[in-house]
């Protein structure tokens, strides 16, 4: 899944419900192969947010279907 994050505000809900969530979820940059923690509010802020960005989600399959519901509105398709 890819989001793209404009605002504060769309970082600090998409930190929240990440946070709240059981699964792990990793962000990492478009062409970048480093993940970062997206339970990490410093984490992100240290993206280069102007791009989308990948998210690698980990859990129980009913967790990361109920993530997936809450943070959809963030995410972009991409077409090569």
């Amino acid at each position: 899944m890819n989001v793209i994050l404009r605002t504060i505000e769309q970082i600090e809900d998409f930190h929240r419900k990440v946070s709240l969530s059981n699964c792990i979820v990793d962000v990492c940059p478009m062409n970048y192969k480093r993940f970062i923690d997206a339970k990490s509010i410093l984490g992100i802020f240290s993206l280069d947010l102007s791009q989308p960005i990948h998210l690698n989600i980990m859990g129980d399959e009913e967790e990361k279907k109920e993530l997936y519901e809450k943070i959809k509105k963030y995410e972009v398709k991409i077409s090569w």
